[in-house]
């Protein structure tokens, strides 16, 4: 990896703690994605549940700022959104509560473009990609802590993925 890819992700991470910090907030405005898949652990298959709403708009610019709130570093011209995800693990013994998350959102979804976005839990940054523009509506999630990329497909709030 080239150091300026490693130092943009350091960047995206500094951001996005900056962005993440703070009371999280109920599922509510922008598109929702009800999205499901299956993660494999130690030879066992688990199902998947994503929740995601999209930003209205990408109407923020991501920077780094001192703990003062004294800008340092424009980390790029591009705007950015913020969506929230919810993430659960259902298992056979235990299923997981939804965790919530802020979702930077840097491609809106639309009838050519995917939605893009990436989150920030317990210093891993996480990615997603639904590519809601296909009719299948596929999305791929990486799980960075677990090293897994996991695969499934979204419907959208109006209809039942099940």
């Amino acid at each position: 990896m080239k150091r300026s890819t490693v130092t943009g992700v350091f960047a995206c991470a500094f951001f996005l703690c900056a962005m993440a910090s703070g009371v999280r907030t109920p599922l509510a405005s922008g598109e929702m994605f009800r999205c499901r898949g299956v993660i494999e652990r130690t030879g066992q298959q688990y199902p998947i549940r994503i929740d995601i709403v999209a930003p209205e708009k990408l109407s923020l610019v991501p920077t780094l700022s001192t703990p003062q709130g004294e800008f340092e570093y424009l980390i790029s011209g591009r705007r950015v959104g913020r969506g929230i995800i919810e993430v659960s693990i259902i298992s056979p013994m235990v299923t997981s509560l939804p965790e919530q998350y802020n979702l930077i959102v840097t491609r809106m979804p639309s009838a050519e473009n995917s939605l893009v976005g990436f989150f920030l839990d317990n210093g891993y940054v996480h990615s997603i990609r639904v590519d809601c523009w296909k009719k299948s509506c596929p999305f791929f999630y990486y799980d960075p802590f677990w090293n897994e990329f996991v695969q499934g497909t979204c419907v959208s709030d109006t209809s039942s993925p099940e």
